[in-house]
């Protein structure tokens, strides 16, 4: 609609989504299943999306949640001195808290500025914490100055941000700074080693007693109330949390610290409590013997109905995300991915073209290859009539030594008529034979010689005068192969 969103209504929705996340961080501490998991994610996503569409009726752009690069639009959009400022604040810790990325990196961003930051040379090397005026930190509003701390404590699991927290910022603010930045540091809950550095820098002198309870009681979000009970807790009495009990740490102190564990969700952790308190009766006074019981009734509820809500909420989360996922996508989008898959389809055909087209190697082998071929079967069409010729020519040397040695003077024997097969291998037409009966012959012998050459001129086979036409092979098997 027009009309801002109301901030009492908000504020209570937003302390509801707290209490909710606070109860699946119990999963934390348990099985940690698959299913857990996604059901604690589920729920963040779902808490982030209602709290942007909130945000988004204060500022006047998303990308700039902090109005820092341009606030006088903000300004046009949520007046000075509304409750919209104050909201503003509220719904950004709440994403902070839900882990959401663009508000903590936008949160980083601002903060090492170079120009939000003092000390430091034209290369931004060499800077010392943020630009402190009177005490203050000036360059964001103080709507919104806890949140950012929030966030740039939760940027990473390094040590860097929360040594510019507490050495480069805490000591050089005043006191009202100072409760921002504790007020902040519940945010460290998904690292216990950072938790740990932020429970042993409130109990360190560095911040006065009378802030030192509620520091601690800021930091019993999410997982981070195990190592937060665990370090008050723990030892023989009198306990850290014993001290502060009874030494007078400030005003109705000795309330928040008995309602301390009553974030807890499971009932192993109810009986741990109940024995805490029931161990030692300096631990509950007239003031605090209700809030005990309130406390464990707290930590009953929340047990019970965790168990009693985790499958119809799984089922309901799972859907959210799935529709969301499966919204129509805008033109633009259609184009970007069309353009994306056909890059990647000629990209593919590109590389595979690269990867399977022949070398000059490939090439030279392919040819030689062929060559080789081509020279084996021109050899094997010249070696096998080869063969047969070396094999009738010493069948023919024999039947000339036997016609000459056994074989008497016939004028009348008749090549033509040669007999397959036969003893004498007479019908062998060979120049040697002709000549060799016409030298035995009486006068008749050349006209044997001449028509008996030509013939086996004409046939071509052996006994020819002329040799075969090799040249003539040589093309014959280049045209067939």
């Amino acid at each position: 609609g027009q009309s801002f969103p109301d901030y009492p209504t908000w504020n209570l929705i937003i302390q509801s989504m707290s209490y909710m996340d606070d109860i699946f961080c119990e999963f934390v501490f348990e099985g940690n299943t698959a299913d857990e998991q996604s059901l604690r994610q589920y729920f963040r996503a779902l808490s982030r999306d209602i709290l942007r569409r909130a945000l988004n009726f204060i500022i006047d752009d998303l990308d700039d949640p902090f109005c820092f690069d341009e606030p006088e639009k903000c300004e046009e959009v949520c007046p000075d001195n509304e409750d919209c400022n104050i909201l503003q604040g509220v719904i950004i810790q709440a994403l902070v808290r839900f882990n959401d990325r663009d508000i903590i990196t936008e949160s980083h961003r601002i903060w090492y500025n170079c120009a939000q930051q003092r000390g430091c040379d034209q290369y931004c090397n060499g800077c010392s914490g943020p630009n402190i005026t009177d005490s203050r930190i000036q360059f964001v509003t103080e709507d919104v100055l806890q949140a950012m701390i929030s966030a740039v404590l939760t940027y990473d699991s390094s040590e860097d941000n929360i040594d510019e927290i507490f050495n480069r910022t805490y000591p050089f603010v005043n006191i009202e700074q100072q409760t921002y930045i504790l007020n902040a540091l519940g945010s460290l809950y998904f690292s216990e080693s950072l938790t740990t550095k932020a429970l042993e820098f409130i109990d360190s002198d560095a911040v006065s007693p009378n802030q030192k309870v509620n520091a601690y009681v800021t930091m019993k979000q999410c997982s981070a109330r195990e190592t937060l009970w665990n370090f008050l807790t723990e030892g023989e009495y009198p306990t850290r949390w014993d001290n502060l009990f009874t030494g007078g740490s400030g005003l109705f102190s000795d309330v928040p610290l008995t309602q301390l564990p009553d974030t807890f969700a499971s009932t192993s952790r109810y009986e741990n409590i109940s024995a805490f308190f029931a161990e030692n009766p300096a631990r509950v006074n007239e003031g605090t013997a209700r809030r005990v019981n309130q406390t464990l009734e707290s930590v009953s509820v929340r047990a019970t109905w965790k168990v009693s809500s985790e499958s119809t909420l799984q089922e309901y989360l799972r859907q959210y995300i799935v529709d969301q996922d499966s919204r129509g996508l805008k033109v633009w989008e259609i184009i970007l991915v069309t353009l994306a898959c056909c890059g990647g389809l000629i990209l593919m055909v590109v590389a595979f073209w690269g990867i399977s087209r022949p070398t000059d190697s490939d090439r030279m082998v392919y040819y030689m290859s062929m060559k080789r071929q081509k020279k084996m079967r021109r050899k094997s069409s010249q070696g096998a009539p080869a063969a047969l010729t070396s094999s009738l020519g010493h069948s023919l040397d024999r039947s000339l030594r036997t016609n000459s040695t056994q074989q008497p003077n016939d004028h009348n024997v008749d090549l033509t008529e040669a007999t397959p097969g036969s003893s004498n291998n007479a019908n062998i037409l060979e120049e040697e034979v002709v000549q060799q009966i016409n030298t035995n012959g009486n006068g008749n012998g050349n006209g044997a010689k001449s028509g008996d050459m030509e013939m086996s001129n004409q046939q071509g086979g052996y006994g020819a005068t002329e040799a075969f036409n090799y040249s003539r092979l040589k093309e014959d098997d280049e045209q067939t192969s």
